[in-house]
């Protein structure tokens, strides 16, 4: 809407991701589909970057099932799937960001609500996003041309989050016209 050209990936779910494609492109605006795995970004970053200047706005949406059921209050391995998400893959894309670009990124980091206060049967998501918030602080500590927006976000209707029996849940749009905004904001004002 304000002009942009996202790119949208995937790992999972191409055709979801060319649905918004085209139904941004029917509204006279521009989107590209890009296949990446966030354990292994430099394939995808590289194959844009051969193409056109990395974008310099970055939302990292990537997640495993959230809601899994399980037999005890902690799972390990659960935990380590997590990890390889919300903490792993977050820092390959970073890493592999930098390979390409060195100028100045603003990355979105979503967590959530979930930390401030404990909901049942997410032990180990919460451990591993409470890491990835530790992990965005550390990184921008050390790299004067990047920007991390962090925001603990509220349930969101999803596809993760609809279940047979509604559970209140925030919609989507309402909450990310603000990070948009925000996102623009900081990146222009870090120029």
């Amino acid at each position: 809407a304000g002009g942009g050209h996202p790119f949208v990936t995937y790992y999972q779910g191409r055709t979801d991701a060319e649905c918004i494609a085209d139904e941004i492109r029917a509204n006279n605006g521009l989107c590209s589909v890009l296949s990446c795995d966030v354990n292994d970004p430099m394939k995808c970053l590289a194959a844009l970057a051969e193409t056109v200047n990395l974008p310099p706005i970055v939302y990292y949406f990537a997640s495993p099932k959230i809601f899994n059921r399980k037999s005890s209050v902690y799972n390990r391995a659960l935990y380590t799937q997590f990890n390889r998400y919300y903490i792993d893959g977050f820092m390959a894309l970073y890493q592999a960001y930098r390979t390409f670009n060195t100028h100045q990124v603003t990355l979105f980091y979503p967590s959530s609500t979930a930390l401030d206060a404990p909901v049942r049967n997410l032990a180990e998501y919460t451990a591993a996003k409470s890491a990835g918030e530790a992990l965005c602080q550390h990184l921008c500590v050390f790299d004067s041309n990047l920007v991390i927006i962090l925001k603990r976000l509220p349930r969101i209707a999803t596809d993760q989050t609809t279940t047979l029996v509604p559970q209140p849940a925030e919609d989507a749009l309402d909450i990310m016209v603000d990070i948009v905004r925000e996102m623009q904001h900081a990146h222009l004002d870090t120029r």
